[in-house]
Order: structure tokens, then sequence, then C-alpha cells
């Protein structure tokens, strides 16, 4: 082991460093341009459960907000309001999506997407 080591020494030890400035690198990144170059793994759930909520599929759509709703939770208003701002997000859609809300923050502000938005605006802080 000793005689392996001796001959492969220098790079083993090139390679931990090339890994360490990598990390180093990503993390640099991360910090400057934010989470959306290398989005946590509860950005992406979310993200595709939204996408599911988009779908035509009502099974699907109901699954979502399921999911939301249960896994999500308080993490998922951010992206649900995004939806709502969203000019071209078709009225069933927005139903789905203010349904969600409404079970997530327990508030009843209404069907109009608007009433969410500056429901939202006003406690953002509230949530991550």
């Amino acid at each position: 082991m000793k005689e392996w080591w001796e001959k492969r020494k220098d790079d083993v030890l090139m390679a931990v460093l090339v890994c360490y400035v990598i990390s180093l690198m990503v993390v640099t990144v991360d910090t400057i341009f934010g989470p959306w170059l290398f989005p946590p793994k509860l950005d992406r759930q979310i993200a595709e459960q939204i996408k599911k909520l988009k779908s035509s599929d009502p099974g699907a759509q109901d699954a979502a907000v399921k999911d939301l709703i249960i896994d999500k939770g308080d993490f998922a208003v951010p992206a649900l309001i995004k939806l709502l701002k969203k000019s071209d997000t078709p009225p069933p859609v927005q139903a789905k999506a203010i349904e969600a809300l409404s079970k997530i923050t327990e508030q009843n502000v209404g069907n109009d997407p608007q009433s969410w938005i500056s429901w939202y605006n006003k406690n953002r802080g509230e949530f991550p």
C-alpha cells in the first residue's frame, strides 16, 4: 500500500484539490447568481407540480394540488402566486392554484387572482 501511495500521491492530491476548487466555484456561482442556476431539490419538485397543475388532465391537476398542499405547504405559495401573475394562465389552472393557496394559507381571499396577488404582497414575509 505504501508503494502504491508513493507512486500515486501527487495524482490523488491533485484530484482532491480539483474537487475542492470545483465545489468552491459552485458555491460562489450560486451565491453570486442566486439559486436559479442550481435550484434546490424542493424548488425543482414544486416546479414539477406546477407543470402538472397546468396539464389538461384533471386527475394530474388534483394530484398536483394535493402534493402542493400536503408536501410542499408554505414553500409552494410563491410559485403559485407567480402562476397567478402570468397573463396566459388559463382560468381553470388559476382556480386550482387558488384552491391550493386557500388550503395552504387557510385564508379566504376569494377567487380573483388579483386579490391573491395583493394579499401575498402584504404577507410575503411569512413565506420562504
